[in-house]
């Protein structure tokens, strides 16, 4: 839609050419409209949540294993493949969280008002101490 005959022109641009604008199909316009107000509720936003969850566990395998493209023939060669690739991003997992809560009870360590009892055992323990350690 162009507006070079429109007789407000000035007031709506300083080109020479005149504005252009896309407009869209009406329906469309509303189907937008009708979807970005069902983002709103909470009850999407879950699933959504949901959905990004699993799109990312997805993309981990497929850039992580190559489960894109099957590397043997046959449907029980291919799904011991999956399971395969699946235990290994199980395991991948498994070690990054032991990691994490490894570095977290460092940090706990390293602030002895927050360490529960149970943790210091080794070091400057009631236990240690009983037996003529630290």
């Amino acid at each position: 839609m162009e507006c070079i005959p429109c007789p407000v022109k000035e007031q709506c641009t300083n080109s020479r050419k005149g504005r252009r604008l896309s407009l869209y199909p009406r329906e469309l316009t509303e189907a937008i409209r009708t979807a970005r107000a069902q983002q709103q509720d909470g009850t999407w936003q879950r699933g959504y949540a949901l959905r990004a969850g699993v799109e990312g566990a997805i993309r981990q395998a497929t850039h992580t294993t190559g489960l894109r493209r099957a590397r043997y023939r046959g449907l029980a060669k291919t799904h011991l493949d999956h399971a395969t690739s699946a235990t290994a991003l199980n395991l991948t997992r498994l070690q990054l969280r032991l990691i994490a809560q490894e570095s977290e009870l460092t940090t706990k360590i390293a602030q002895p008002d927050t360490v529960p009892p149970e943790v210091t055992c080794g070091f400057g323990s009631a236990r240690a101490q009983k037996a003529g350690g630290w």
